[in-house]
């Protein structure tokens, strides 16, 4: 459609409509990109939460000392604690605190496992 019949002031309105959805979808693709970019930070940071937590039941686990464990757990309840690295309450959240509890009763059955063990010596 050709809008060189229209007069002046309708063409200049065309102009401005074209340049406000231009704006609008320039700003619709980088809010999208932010939350993506948002998004892969937080599960980042989510998977190195997590990543802790196992390197601390297996480096504990390894070690076989009941002495251990206990520094084992408090290094796992204070490390980035809920709402610091996640949304409080977000799904990457319940995901990093489920692995935290996980870790931490690992580490507590590991410890009674070792007293019994020491126990029956």
């Amino acid at each position: 459609m050709s809008t060189n019949n229209l007069p002046v002031c309708v063409q200049v309105l065309l102009r401005r409509v074209k340049e406000i959805i231009i704006v609008f979808l320039a700003v619709v693709v980088c809010c999208a990109w932010w939350d993506n970019l948002d998004i892969r930070i937080r599960v980042a940071m989510a998977e190195d939460q997590i990543q802790f937590f196992d390197e601390v039941v297996q480096s504990s686990v390894q070690k076989k000392s009941v002495e251990e464990i206990p520094s084992g757990i408090e290094a796992i309840r204070i490390y980035y604690p809920s709402g610091s690295k996640q949304r409080t309450g977000s799904h990457l959240d319940r995901m990093v605190e489920r692995a935290r509890t996980n870790a931490i009763t690992k580490l507590e059955e590991q410890a009674a496992r070792l007293r019994t063990e020491s126990k029956g010596r």
